[in-house]
């Protein structure tokens, strides 16, 4: 998505989240499905060889019954807010009751850093750290109600991608100029 354009500017941070900074360029960035887009830097396979490694055999067996035996007999109680799948992500995304961008969008901008009104967030980011729903699903879904609230939506778009280009792109600013 955008990490094309990050990945040209190394030693610059890219983690701006005043809702000001994303442009009309950026957001053609954010393209459908199926689309073709180069996600890793050429520079990357280059320096650290990652297409050529040949890594059959390089592993060890791993005996995991013995490594997991404690924990299988450990009670953890099964949570029931949360459930599995994209199918019930995109229905806490933009579902018809309480969801996301049917309701709770319109104030994301002003109650996004209220600790008082904790569903002014998204709220069940499990879905997007589980990868039950992709960054990309939740941008374009919310680009498509951006005439309802355009302030929302920017702030909603500015967070998910500075957060997500940070997540994805941090070893870049690793790498030496």
């Amino acid at each position: 998505m955008i990490a094309k354009e990050m990945s040209s500017k190394l030693n610059q941070f890219p983690v701006v989240t005043d809702g000001q900074h994303l442009s009309e360029d950026d957001l053609e960035l954010l393209c459908e499905y199926g689309e073709a887009v180069d996600t890793i830097p050429n520079f990357f396979l280059r320096e650290y060889g990652a297409s050529n490694r040949n890594w059959a055999g390089s592993t060890h067996s791993i005996n995991w019954e013995n490594l997991i035996s404690d924990d299988v007999r450990a009670e953890v109680p099964e949570i029931g807010w949360c459930g599995l799948g994209e199918h019930v992500a995109l229905e806490a995304l933009k579902g018809t009751t309480n969801r996301f961008l049917t309701t709770r969008l319109k104030n994301y901008s002003s109650d996004r850093n209220n600790p008082l009104k904790p569903k002014g967030l998204f709220g069940p980011s499990p879905y997007l750290h589980f990868r039950q729903i992709a960054s990309q699903r939740r941008a374009l879904e919310a680009n498509k109600v951006r005439k309802v609230c355009p302030q929302a939506v920017d702030s909603f778009l500015e967070e998910l991608i500075a957060r997500r280009e940070l997540a994805d792109n941090f070893w870049l600013l690793l790498l030496p100029a």
